[in-house]
Formats: structure tokens, C-alpha cells, sequence
């Protein structure tokens, strides 16, 4: 998981992803207690 942050950087994330063909998975977030709850609901 990579956390980036909503908005422009999260489009640019997503289109390099694509270009490397990654397991990794991109999660656009405003906040830091957004990808805490976001790692927490993962269990």
C-alpha cells in the first residue's frame, strides 16, 4: 500500500503504476487519520 495525497499527485501515482505493472496498490488520502483508518479496517 502507498498512501498519496488526494488530488494531482494521486493521478501521477496511478499512471506510473500503470507503467510498471505493480502489485503495489495506490490510496489517495486528505489526511493522516484517513490511512490509519485505512490500515486499520485492512485487518
Amino acid at each position: 500500500v502507498f498512501f498519496v495525497p488526494d488530488g494531482p499527485n494521486y493521478e501521477e501515482a496511478r499512471a506510473s503504476l500503470d507503467r510498471l505493472e505493480s502489485d503495489i496498490e495506490v490510496v489517495p488520502v486528505k489526511t493522516v487519520e484517513e490511512a490509519i483508518r485505512y490500515l486499520e479496517s485492512m485487518n
